[in-house]
Formats: C-alpha cells, sequence, structure tokens
C-alpha cells in the first residue's frame, strides 16, 4: 500500500520540482514564438540561455551533470545552484534584476562570458547545432 502511494507521487515530485525552469521556458516560447512565425532573428544571448535552462530541467530529470555546460552555467550560476541547492540560481550578471517578474527578459549581451583563448561568446548548443544543422551553422552563429 505505501508503495503504492510513493509510486503514485514520484512523477508529480518531478513535476513540482521543476515547475520554476518549466514555467521559465514556457514564458520564453509565448514571449518569442511570434518572432519565429516571421522569420525574425532571435538573440543569440536568448537561444543561450535557454539552452541553459533546458539542460538544467534535464539534470533535474536525469541527475547526470554531462547534461551540464558547467563553463558557461557556472557563469550564469545555473549549474551551480541546481547541483548544491537543487534548483538553479540565476546571476543578474547575465539577466536584468526583476525581469522575470516583468514579463520582459533582458540579457546583458555586454557581459557574456568569452573563451579567452579563441575570443568567441561561450555557448551551451554547440553540438546541438551541429547535429541538427551542420558544424558550419554554428561557426556562423557564434
Amino acid at each position: 500500500m505505501v508503495l503504492n502511494m510513493i509510486s503514485q507521487r514520484i512523477p508529480s515530485l518531478f513535476v513540482w520540482a521543476t515547475f520554476p525552469m518549466t514555467a521559465l521556458l514556457e514564458n520564453i516560447w509565448d514571449a518569442y514564438k511570434h518572432l519565429l512565425v516571421e522569420g525574425a532573428v532571435i538573440d543569440p544571448c536568448l537561444i543561450e540561455f535557454t539552452s541553459m535552462i533546458e539542460r538544467a530541467l534535464n539534470f533535474s530529470h536525469t541527475r547526470n551533470a554531462c547534461v551540464l555546460s558547467r563553463r558557461l552555467m557556472d557563469r550564469a550560476w545555473i549549474s551551480l545552484g541546481i547541483i548544491h541547492d537543487g534548483l538553479p540560481s540565476i546571476s543578474n550578471t547575465f539577466m536584468a534584476n526583476r525581469s522575470l517578474t516583468t514579463g520582459n527578459l533582458v540579457i546583458h549581451q555586454e557581459s557574456w562570458p568569452v573563451d579567452q583563448d579563441m575570443r568567441r561568446p561561450l555557448t551551451s548548443s554547440r553540438r546541438s547545432q551541429e547535429l541538427m544543422y551542420s558544424k558550419d551553422h554554428y561557426e556562423v552563429s557564434v
């Protein structure tokens, strides 16, 4: 009886624990999906930020740290928060204060971390872009 109750609660536990990340992804999608339909260019920093939140959500479901792009996500505090506290934190270096409460997501492009050797922005979506599109697509998007 007790095991049956626990097994029924486990799926709900994932929904409750991941609600902040899922809600953020839904808000981003609702705010920017019309731009995709119009064929407009979406800010690459927003795409990378979304990728980081998706990776944090993936980590929440799998507990596999391989999905975290630590080099970038540690600087955003997302992976640090999720590993140490169980929920991602977001540094105000990456996102304007009160962005989430106002519904107007403002990402600070000027403070995006850069690879010191290659002098290009750090990304978390490189492999996804290479697999989905091509290496050339990723090189152009950077």
